[in-house]
């Protein structure tokens, strides 16, 4: 069973109880280094979460590439964000953590923990914000000097060697910038970019071949983690949107998501079974990138795959409602925001600590707003 690294209630409790005292308590024994080597024979970088904000990390890797061109650069992910490095060609070896209840996936990461001791790194950068538990990890895997994040209440930069402050005030791209100054890295290229297979392409290809031949395809993902998720796009509006480009252009529109987002996808089928195309829980991550970029409009929330589009440039509609855009926005030139415009938003900087149980925010983008949004850019 995989466990959810922000959303899962126990995860968050331990990570603060156990995390929290954990990291005072290294810290005691922990003797800061202040001087930063010139060059780095082996360097490992240290993200857990999330897809999309592992797309908007590849700048700063890189980044760190072109700095280190001889030096062997790993990574250390997990299995939720694992993919998205997988065929990153700045990285030499890449290693996942199992996030999971099962014994023998926890023994797993426990010796695959002390397998990477072993490789002496000269240099860890951790760009987890939040999770307590990539600091502790850096700390045991004995690294000659450790990089990361000082970010409010979360006490990680007590044991790192060095740190910068993490800003909710600008986008998270621009944080990791913003740690890997600390390295003499200042090639701050946004570009994002991402890699998939032939095989992917060739798969997605024939799914396409298969369908109605229309004039534009629109890809949309309405699921932001499922039925009643705080950064859900009411069912209701997107079966009432997809109703009106329906009529605005000739286009097959396609559903993504991954399988546990199928609930969302078949409420939307349910009303629309024969003017939609659903794909959920059908693509791997690398055909879901292959099926995106040949969109001539992407629609969803703020989710991992709004940043797969905006890399790829194609029109882009994001709504957002509890996350805020100039933190968590996309990059894309040709990306739109459609924002909430209720009082309390955005309320989200953790992840998870949404400011309310009622969700409304979401709600009050409506169908009609989203319309006028189009026409008035002359999208499509």
């Amino acid at each position: 069973m995989r466990l959810k690294l922000k959303s899962n209630p126990l995860v968050r409790k331990l990570d603060r109880i156990l995390g929290v005292t954990l990291l005072f308590f290294f810290s005691i024994f922990k003797r800061k280094k202040e001087n930063l080597a010139s060059e780095f024979k082996k360097i490992l970088l240290i993200r857990f979460a999330a897809m999309g904000d592992t797309v908007l990390l590849i700048p700063a890797i890189r980044s760190i590439r072109k700095k280190n061109p001889e030096a062997e650069i790993d990574f250390f992910a997990s299995n939720i964000n694992y993919d998205v490095i997988n065929l990153c060609p700045y990285i030499d070896y890449k290693y996942r953590f199992e996030f999971s209840k099962k014994i023998d996936k926890l023994i797993k990461n426990f010796y695959l923990i002390k397998m990477l001791r072993k490789n002496k790194y000269d240099l860890i950068i951790d760009f987890e914000p939040f999770v307590r538990l990539t600091a502790l990890i850096s700390y045991f895997l004995k690294g000659n000097f450790t990089i990361g994040y000082n970010t409010e209440n979360q006490y990680k930069h007590l044991i790192f060697d060095s740190y910068v402050n993490h800003s909710n005030d600008k986008h998270e791209i621009d944080n990791f910038f913003s740690l890997i100054s600390l390295i003499n890295c200042n090639n701050f290229d946004k570009d994002l970019e991402l890699w998939t297979t032939s095989e992917s392409e060739r798969k997605v290809i024939d799914k396409l071949n298969s369908l109605n031949n229309k004039e534009k395809l629109i890809v949309i993902h309405p699921s932001t983690g499922g039925v009643n998720h705080p950064r859900q796009w009411p069912e209701e509006y997107f079966i009432e949107l997809i109703k009106y480009l329906k009529t605005r252009v000739e286009c097959n529109i396609i559903l993504i998501g991954s399988k546990s987002e199928k609930e969302v996808s078949n409420v939307i089928m349910k009303h629309l079974a024969n003017e939609v195309y659903d794909f959920t829980g059908e693509t791997n991550l690398y055909e879901t990138i292959e099926l995106i970029k040949r969109a001539n409009l992407f629609i969803s929330g703020n989710t991992g795959t709004m940043h797969i589009a905006s890399a790829f440039d194609i029109p882009l509609i994001a709504l957002h409602g509890p996350t805020n855009p100039l933190r968590f926005g996309p990059l894309g030139k040709n990306s739109y925001v459609i924002k909430s415009q209720i009082h309390c938003s955005p309320c989200l900087n953790l992840g998870f600590e949404y400011g309310c149980d009622k969700y409304p925010c979401m709600k009050l983008i409506t169908p009609n707003d989203v319309i006028k949004f189009i026409n008035l850019n002359n999208i499509l």
